[in-house]
């Protein structure tokens, strides 16, 4: 394989692009957007507008608590009679968030409050639904660690356009984080190693990061997390590296290295390939579900680049997959796989390939070139709502910056073909030399790109313009991130 095609894995390389942007203090303690100040150049108090009476008496057991998250409060309320009650607060002008009523009638009421950006003066009151409320309660979230870098954000900042739940890598420290529309982090936990992923999980009070393993028999681990920055629950995954996928009924899986010494012309030879793990979240059971050796075999007449497997750097890394998720549309499993150039769905019941798009024998031809003018260093692939597939291609790197860019392809199996529809693109040419990630987010045609070494997180819109972005200091990188709309 060419010198061009090498997967460079210098996490820290940054190509920094320069949009017109506003600073945010990782602590939280300003904002310099022009609607988010008063007049004098104070920040304006929150406002919190309710339709309800005041009864000091029917809420004089309310307790506001803090947490281990500076940013996360746990409020309490003990009612005599059964009732259904819920929380409204607001941070910032404009920003009231009304949370649902119980869904059942209670006398215990405990409501968890995310979202809060560091820093802020937070009004809250408990309300019922016999429009009897609290006094009004003051609170201030705290500092988050000095060590995450700066974020800067442009375009939009709607709520609407929700949070993004991400890895925040600096040569320094390692956090998950979660950044709301105004571009301010609102949750970060400093974690050990290198977080591959952080995902929202289908429940609303959890999220999901992998842990990678030190080699294909090492412990790997997917871990639980709640908002209050305790890790709930882990399962070791043997190998697991890179990505993992979370289907719709909560089965989690996981992408693992897969080693063997393979005979050839009298020599042995230690080949890498990959595997996907199933794993039960309930129970921990889990249950091979694609092998690369059984769909691939490997060609032994062939050589590949060794230096890419962190236990032993005389290993072949003959496929190098490196990005799974779920298809939404039929429940296969969708892979990126990098040193062959090219994307596939495999069958999650029997892991049998059921189209292949790029370089290696592709069962998809590409009427307008060839199909590896689709895929050129993959690193992820997401179905779209309305059916195409989003890639995220670093392109090839030669010495010279290459633009990086999210490919859209549209697949007919029945016609066996992939036409090109489109890419996201960077208008200032960021080049991304590790993961790199598009996902859809929505069903309104928004995309989330990760460009994860240049440290730049952007949302794009249906027309394919940047709506929105946040980029880390110069020198902090991003892993593969999560969209949720509403935390709650």
């Amino acid at each position: 394989m060419s010198a061009a095609r090498v997967v460079c894995i210098a996490l820290f390389v940054t190509a920094w692009g320069c949009l017109p942007m506003r600073n945010v203090d990782p602590g939280g303690d300003r904002d310099t957007a022009a609607h988010d100040t008063a007049t004098d150049g104070e920040e304006a108090p929150p406002r919190l507008v309710l339709d309800c009476a005041e009864d000091l008496d029917a809420f004089a057991e309310l307790e506001v608590l803090e947490t281990e998250m500076p940013t996360v409060f746990e409020v309490r309320w003990r009612s005599e009679e059964a009732t259904r009650a819920a929380v409204s607060y607001a941070m910032d002008p404009g920003s009231q968030v009304d949370l649902a009523l119980s869904v059942a009638p209670q006398t215990e009421h405990t409501w968890l409050l995310r979202g809060l950006p560091a820093s802020k003066e937070v009004v809250l009151r408990v309300w019922d639904e016999a429009g009897r409320c609290s006094a009004e309660e003051v609170v201030h979230t705290g500092a988050l660690s000095p060590e995450l870098p700066l974020l800067t954000h442009s375009g939009d900042d709607d709520p609407e356009l929700g949070f993004v739940f991400t890895p925040v890598i600096t040569p320094e420290a390692q956090f998950l984080t979660v950044i709301d529309a105004k571009g301010r982090y609102v949750w970060a936990l400093p974690v050990s190693g290198t977080p591959m992923r952080l995902e929202a999980g289908l429940a609303p009070d959890r999220m999901l990061s992998l842990r990678q393993a030190a080699s294909a028999t090492a412990p790997g681990a997917i871990e639980w997390y709640d908002w209050r920055g305790e890790r709930i629950g882990e399962v070791i995954v043997p190998g697991a590296h890179t990505d993992f996928a979370l289907a719709s009924d909560g089965t989690v899986y996981v992408l693992c290295w897969e080693l063997r010494t393979l005979e050839h012309e009298g020599q042995s030879r230690k080949i890498l390939g990959d595997r996907v793990v199933a794993v039960d979240p309930q129970t921990g059971a889990q249950r091979e579900v694609w092998s690369s050796f059984d769909m691939w075999p490997p060609d032994l007449d062939q050589t590949w680049d060794h230096g890419t497997y962190p236990d032993d750097q005389t290993v072949e890394d003959y496929l190098h997959t490196n990005g799974l998720s779920v298809d939404r549309g039929d429940g296969s499993l969708l892979l990126s796989i990098a040193r062959e150039q090219s994307v596939a769905s495999v069958s999650v019941e029997t892991g049998a390939l059921e189209w292949s798009l790029g370089e290696h024998p592709s069962s998809l031809i590409y009427p307008g070139g060839a199909p590896s003018d689709l895929v050129e260093n993959p690193h992820s692939v997401f179905r779209n709502p309305d059916g195409t597939v989003v890639i995220f291609n670093r392109m090839f790197y030669t010495g010279e910056d290459a633009c990086s860019e999210a490919t859209i392809v549209a697949i007919s199996e029945e016609r066996g073909e992939a036409t090109l529809v489109g890419a996201l693109e960077s208008e200032d040419c960021l080049s991304v030399y590790f993961l790199g990630q598009a996902r859809p987010i929505g069903d309104d045609g928004r995309t989330l790109v990760t460009w994860t070494t240049a440290g730049r997180i952007d949302q794009y819109d249906a027309e394919h313009e940047v709506i929105w972005s946040v980029s880390a200091a110069l020198g902090a990188g991003m892993t593969y991130s999560d969209h949720r709309t509403s935390l709650y």
